[in-house]
C-alpha cells in the first residue's frame, strides 16, 4: 500500500486571518471576465477563539488509513523507526495496540507536537520526558482539492480515553491551560492589547511545563474559532493564527503591536457624526442625475463624491480631531459602501 502525505499548514499571523476573514465575507463571485468581484457589503463578525499553548518542538502526525494501519510523518516527510525525526515513529510503532485503537479512527490525520527532552532548547518543558502533544485532527476521507483547508474536527477525548493516553505521554492540547477571547473583525486591532498580554503571560511562565512541575519560558499561543457563525465553517486553518513571544518570533516584525484603544474609539466617533441617511442619499442621487444607475458599477464614483463632500463639509471636525485622514476616510468608505449596497437594494 503507498502512503499518501498529508501536510499540516502553516499556521499564519494575526494580519493573515483578518485579512482571510475579510476575504471570505467581501468575495462575491467572478465577473464575466472571470475576475473576482470584492465588496465589503455586510458585517463582518464577531467570532469567539480559544487559545491554546504553542510547544516548541517538532511537528508530528500519525496518519490512519481505511483499513486501519497507519504512517507517521513529519512537517516533511513521511518518517519510520529506520527513518526517523526524533525518535517520533518508534515511540509510535511501540505503542501498545490498545493506545492506537484510542487514537485510530480510520481516514483520519492527527497532528500534533513531539516535545521534551532534549528537542528545543531554551523552553520549560525542555528536559522533561517526551511527549506528543494532540493539537489537530482532520476527516481525511473527504478528497476535497479546492478546499484543503476545510474538515478539521473537534480535538478531544473522553477522561477515560485521556488518562490512558497520558499514561503513554500522550496529550491534548486541550488538557493543559486555555484562555478564550471574542474577537470583533469590524474592529480586530482592539484585540492586540489582550493577545498581547495573555501572550507575555505564557512566555514568561509556559502552562505545561508548570502543569508538570517546571517552571520557565514558553513560546506562545494559538488561536482557533470555537463558534461557526451564520453556517459558515471556522474550523477552516485559514482562520487560526498563532502569537508567538518576542523570545521565539523569527522577527520582530511577527509580533504584535499594542493599538491605542481610545484613537479607535475616536474614529468611530467620527464615522458615527458623518456618517447619515441623508448623505448616502444624496450622493445616490448625485449618481443619477449624471445618467447612470446606482449600483456596484458605480460605487466607485459614489465614494469618490461622498469623500470630497465630507471634506468640505466636516474639513473644520476632522482637523480638530488630530486624526490622519487616512484612518478616517479608510472607516468611512467601508462603512459607507454598506449603506450605499443596502439604499441600492432597496431602489
Amino acid at each position: 500500500m503507498s502512503n499518501k502525505f498529508y501536510s499540516f499548514p502553516k499556521i499564519g499571523q494575526f494580519a493573515d486571518t483578518i485579512r482571510n476573514i475579510k476575504h471570505h465575507y467581501d468575495f462575491k463571485g467572478l465577473n464575466e471576465a472571470e475576475e473576482p468581484i470584492y465588496l465589503h457589503d455586510v458585517p463582518y463578525p464577531s467570532i469567539i477563539y480559544q487559545g491554546t499553548v504553542k510547544l516548541h518542538g517538532t511537528n508530528a502526525g500519525i496518519i490512519f488509513h481505511k483499513d486501519g494501519t497507519f504512517h507517521c510523518q513529519s512537517r516533511e516527510r513521511i518518517i519510520t523507526p529506520q527513518g526517523d525525526n526524533a525518535g517520533f515513529a518508534a515511540f509510535v510503532y511501540a505503542l501498545p495496540e490498545e493506545i492506537m485503537n484510542i487514537l485510530r479512527k480510520p481516514k483520519t490525520a492527527i497532528y500534533g507536537e513531539w516535545c521534551g527532552g532534549n528537542i528545543q532548547g531554551g523552553v520549560a518543558i525542555h528536559g522533561l520526558s517526551k511527549m506528543y502533544v494532540i493539537f489537530a485532527k482532520k476527516d481525511i476521507s473527504i478528497e476535497d482539492e479546492e478546499d484543503k483547508e476545510q474538515h478539521w474536527i473537534r480535538n478531544d477525548f473522553t477522561y477515560e480515553e485521556e488518562k490512558n493516553l497520558n499514561k503513554h505521554n500522550i496529550f491534548s492540547s486541550l488538557q493543559f491551560q486555555t484562555v478564550a477571547l471574542r474577537i470583533d473583525f469590524e474592529h480586530p486591532e482592539i484585540a492586540q492589547n489582550e493577545l498581547i498580554k495573555l501572550t507575555e503571560e505564557v512566555e514568561q511562565c509556559c502552562p505545561v511545563g508548570k502543569h508538570f512541575g517546571k517552571e520557565g519560558v514558553g513560546e506562545g499561543i494559538v488561536w482557533k474559532p470555537l463558534d461557526s457563525i451564520e453556517n459558515k465553517n471556522y474550523s477552516n486553518s485559514g482562520y487560526w493564527f498563532k502569537v508567538k513571544g518576542e523570545k521565539h518570533s523569527s522577527s520582530k516584525h511577527k509580533t504584535l503591536a499594542p493599538i491605542d484603544v481610545e484613537s479607535v474609539k475616536a474614529i468611530e466617533e467620527l464615522v458615527d457624526i458623518v456618517l447619515t441617511e441623508s448623505r448616502v442619499e444624496q450622493g445616490i442621487n448625485k449618481i443619477k442625475e449624471s445618467g447612470k444607475e446606482p449600483s456596484m458599477k458605480t460605487i466607485g464614483e459614489f465614494l469618490k463624491w461622498l469623500m470630497s463632500d465630507i471634506e468640505s463639509e466636516e474639513a473644520p471636525l476632522l482637523n480638530a480631531s488630530g486624526i490622519e485622514r487616512k484612518k478616517i476616510y479608510g472607516k468611512v468608505s467601508q462603512r459607507y459602501k454598506i449603506m450605499y449596497m443596502e439604499k441600492i437594494n432597496k431602489l
